[in-house]
């Protein structure tokens, strides 16, 4: 009687025996996990050929979506496991294409010798045994007909057993079918911002209409707007708040939450509902909050700094739940009452987590520890049957929505996350419908279109062919600028007219606020790798490897040359503190000896700009006032005051020009001797946008220059499929 083949190989000094599942290098057995074993088993049965990606991938992970970086790290593992070195490699990357095994494979399995001895079990007569190399039987003494049959019982129920469960390890570990997007539908296509944006539930519905705030085409104020579920016009709701946000909508789909706002700078709003049935509205008791959100009980969660608290629907009886060591936001309340996901943001890495809390206040922690480095996730909400999660997360320098399926049963890990969307468009603020088939998304297509005012014909045109680009920044002669590209964050260089272009940084760094030195020669700017601060570096005009100028952990914003070059002033956040030495101010470098000194006086000052004279202009940190300094006297006065943004030197020195904020906007400039102030145009149908709010410059002749948003924010409705 033959036996199986037990399938063998050997490469180098390994062995890899399939049966027993073992991988040894000079007979010493080497830790594999399962995912590591089958990569190895199938680039060695395939060796000399070509395994695409797409190949292995689904080999590797049936019925589940899976990112490309899966298959690299396993692939990485493997290679640190077989210890590749020059000279002796096993595992050929082919760019763009797959992986191929290129060590000689030689296949030395048992190819099916016999067993020594083979048991046969008559069900009527004796047992014998059989002995294949001296071609012997022997006759076992007889088994009763009873201690037959319970064995054969026993061997039935233990088969049954084994398989129920196998059954049910199969179903634990072996991933579902992941969730998908089966149909896509535009709700809106008006071309208006949708706000709520990266951070917040800028969509809500009660099943028949959709509530979003959409930026004003007249002032710079939000406005509050519903539409059918299945499409069409916005319609703007009349509210008694120029600015406002708007968080969740209460189960019962009768009441909205809403913070009005009258500064960007601040933390916490009063917490007002609004009725969706007959458009009243009422505060709800002494709450000031950052963000907040109903409870399935009608109850209010609500964050303010780094706590969490919770208040009955009027407002009262406020209870902290939980502080965190970051400032958190978007709340949202499984189903089941068991939990709380919250955003926490850390300005120190850049980055937004989702944290999980007991209902009680206790087991705080990550959601998806190591999932995403640096993680850039925003809290989403959950299926109203609670089976699944829907949050956003950036990854790869794409906003995207993302499925979580949660613990169940047997199962007592979460599976996924799984990938709902994907292409060239932004997805956030994802919220779902009421029976948990629909999910709605802003959909963000970022574009910019590079405007000049003309004086002559007192009215925007396009620049450079209304390119998509921030930052714009002329050399002294004018005949060379640097940029941004919009949406990909690349700093770039091109003659005055945008030929002979060359591109200057690479990702995955992401730059902004590009300065040309005096000379010419080199190109100051900030940038940032993932995680990482926003710091202040230097790159050559003509190309080469960017310089980060200090290595303090603390964000750098703002940078501008000295009248002669060796000096560069930049402020660090307005926000607050980083690090034990940096504070709120404006600094000086020193390019030869890399000192940096604080400018006096300069205390909760940004965004610096030196005139060919040495004198300093800045803003103060509530946008509130425009300063000069002089080095003469060392002292600050005002120039400005009302809402200022984007100061910027007129090319002779006798102007500052600079942007209003508020509900008037315009671009002024003031002159430098005598303060009086001038009106150059209105900003009231200028739809902005940039890096860092509004963009504003100047082009070689002093005309205003600015960045029109033409990008695309639309709400999308998709169809669910969540098995």
């Amino acid at each position: 009687m033959a036996g199986t083949t037990n399938r063998i190989y050997e490469f180098g000094s390994f062995r890899l025996d399939v049966a027993e599942r073992l991988l040894l290098r000079a007979g010493t057995p080497l830790q594999l996990t399962p995912m590591l074993f089958e990569t190895l088993l199938l680039l060695v049965e395939n060796s000399g050929h070509l395994l695409s990606k797409d190949e292995l991938m689904e080999k590797l992970w049936p019925d589940r979506f899976v990112e490309e970086v899966n298959l690299s790290k396993t692939v990485s593992r493997l290679r640190k496991i077989l210890e590749e070195a020059p000279g002796q490699q096993f595992v050929a990357t082919v760019p763009g294409q797959g992986y191929r095994f290129i060590s000689e494979v030689r296949d030395v399995s048992d190819n099916g010798k016999a067993p020594e001895a083979l048991i046969i079990e008559s069900p009527t007569g004796p047992t014998v045994v059989v002995d294949q190399n001296k071609s012997e039987t022997r006759q076992l003494a007889p088994i009763p007909a009873v201690k037959r049959r319970k064995r054969r019982i026993g061997r039935s129920f233990g088969f049954v057993t084994v398989m129920v469960a196998a059954a049910v390890l199969v179903w634990l570990v072996l991933p579902a079918r992941p969730p998908r997007l089966v149909a896509t539908a535009q709700i809106t296509n008006d071309g208006r911002s949708k706000w709520g944006g990266y951070k917040g539930p800028g969509v809500l519905t009660d099943g028949s209409r959709i509530y979003t705030l959409e930026d004003s085409p007249v002032a710079r104020a939000s406005t509050l707007v519903q539409v059918s579920v299945s499409g069409g016009e916005t319609a703007p709701i009349s509210i008694p708040f120029t600015h406002v946000r708007i968080t969740d909508l209460d189960p019962r789909s009768s009441e909205l939450l809403m913070l009005p706002w009258s500064s960007a700078a601040e933390l916490d709003s009063p917490l007002w509902a609004y009725s969706t049935i007959n458009g009243s509205y009422r505060r709800l008791g002494d709450l000031t909050v950052s963000d907040a959100t109903w409870t399935p009980d009608g109850s209010i969660l609500f964050t303010r700094g780094q706590e969490l608290w919770r208040a009955k629907s009027d407002g009262t009886q406020q209870q902290l739940v939980a502080t965190f060591d970051g400032i958190i936001g978007s709340p949202r309340e499984s189903p089941d009452g068991s939990v709380v996901r919250v955003t926490l943001e850390d300005l120190h890495h850049n980055s937004t987590a989702i944290w999980q809390v007991s209902r009680n206040g206790t087991n705080a922690h990550p959601l998806l520890a190591g999932w995403n480095e640096p993680s850039r996730e925003v809290a989403g909400s959950w299926t109203p049957d609670g089976r699944y999660y829907i949050f956003q997360s950036l990854r790869d320098g794409k906003w995207g929505i993302w499925a979580l399926r949660e613990p169940s049963g047997l199962n007592r890990k979460p599976r996924g996350p799984f990938r709902l969307t994907t292409g060239p468009i932004d997805y956030v603020s994802p919220t779902i419908s009421l029976d948990g088939k629909k999910l709605y998304a802003v959909g963000i297509q970022p574009r910019g279109e590079l405007m000049r005012f003309d004086r002559d014909r007192r009215q925007f045109v396009p620049f450079l062919n209304g390119a998509s680009v921030d930052g714009l920044d002329f050399s002294a002669d004018g005949n060379s600028i640097a940029y941004v590209s919009v949406p990909e964050g690349q700093l770039w260089r091109s003659r005055a007219d945008g030929s002979d272009r060359q591109q200057l940084t690479y990702p995955p760094m992401v730059a902004a606020e590009p300065r040309w030195s005096p000379d010419g020669n080199q190109i100051a700017f900030i940038a940032r790798l993932p995680g990482k601060n926003w710091k202040v570096h230097v790159i050559p005009a003509a190309g080469g490897t960017p310089s980060e100028l200090s290595s303090e952990l603390v964000n750098e914003f703002d940078p501008a040359w000295s009248p002669d070059g060796k000096k560069l002033v930049f402020g660090r956040p307005v926000f607050g503190s980083e690090s034990a030495t940096a504070q709120p101010a404006i600094y000086t470098l020193d390019l030869e000896g890399r000192e940096i000194t604080a400018v006096p006086g300069s205390d909760g000052l940004f965004s610096p700009r030196w005139s060919h004279q040495r004198d300093l202009a800045a803003l103060s940190s509530d946008s509130q006032r425009l300063l000069l300094y002089s080095p003469a006297t060392s002292n600050w006065t005002e120039l400005a005051s009302g809402g200022v943004a984007f100061p910027r030197w007129s090319h002779d020195d006798k102007y500052i020009y600079f942007d209003t904020v508020g509900t008037d906007r315009f671009v002024c400039r003031v002159q430098v001797e005598t303060r009086k102030i001038e009106r150059i145009a209105s900003l009231e149908y200028l739809r902005r946008g940039g890096s860092f709010g509004s963009w504003s410059g100047l082009a070689p002749d002093d005309s205003p220059l600015f960045l029109r948003y033409a990008g695309a924010e639309e709400i999308y409705a998709f169809d669910l499929d969540l098995p």
